[in-house]
């Protein structure tokens, strides 16, 4: 699993343990308990879309992802994960393109098969135009719960000289959603996350676009992330 699914999992376990709580004295990663299908339906935009589209691109899925892939579930998300299913002998139902406990614990573990071919969708099941219910990849959807947004920990955290995990959170967040893609290549070579936790300016320079694309100016884009913007960010 590529590192930046790794530390999305481990970010968002304190919310998956408050939705998922597990008996006294059971020791668990949670990052290897399936979030479950409500994560994944058609539009939904939030972390574990983001996390099961790094781990099947690291399975051979990154033909079904163009560079305009919408943020939220689609049918693009529906086709690789349908490819990653069928490579591991699955069909009908078990091949749907639909996550389940199954499939995640394969990609979660690093185990079953890669995908061998770009057309591992169409090798004997059924096309695309064939699905019941595809969203589509541009993005439009049907209504959804609103995305978990977590709790905004206050301006104080971000800023020069600190070094903490919502930094590191933001940091994570700004690159999945792609307004911070110049340092997905730093964050992969930062094997202890030192430097992801730290603030620093081209961080800044990431929210401040994001800032910008909002429509906010003045003090409201500084680049220092408020109540508003950390709710955008999540939910936008």
């Amino acid at each position: 699993m590529p590192k930046i699914a790794k530390v999305l999992l481990r970010l968002l376990q304190p919310w998956q343990r408050a939705c998922r709580p597990r008996p006294a004295g059971v020791e668990q990663d949670l990052a290897d308990v399936f979030p479950g299908e409500q994560w994944f339906r058609p539009g939904a935009r939030n972390a574990y879309v983001q996390v099961m589209r790094h781990m099947l691109a690291a399975r051979g899925a990154g033909g079904y992802f163009p560079p305009d892939v919408p943020a939220s579930w689609s049918l693009c998300d529906l086709r690789a994960c349908a490819a990653f299913q069928r490579a591991q002998g699955w069909r009908g139902e078990q091949a749907s393109g639909i996550p389940n406990a199954a499939t995640w614990g394969l990609l979660v573990g690093g185990q079953g098969r890669d995908i061998r071919s770009p057309d591992a969708w169409q090798e004997g099941g059924s096309p695309a135009a064939e699905l019941p219910h595809d969203p589509p990849c541009d993005g439009s959807s049907r209504s959804f719960p609103p995305p978990l947004v977590p709790p905004f920990p206050g301006p104080e955290v971000f800023g020069p000289g600190l070094a903490n995990s919502w930094i590191l959170m933001l940091r994570l967040r700004l690159i999945v959603t792609g307004w911070a893609q110049d340092q997905h290549a730093a964050l992969e070579a930062d094997e202890g996350l030192r430097a992801a936790l730290q603030w620093d300016e081209p961080l800044r320079v990431a929210c401040a676009r994001f800032q910008l694309a909002q429509g906010c100016r003045g003090a409201a884009a500084s680049g220092y992330p408020t109540d508003e913007t950390w709710r955008m960010l999540w939910t936008t």
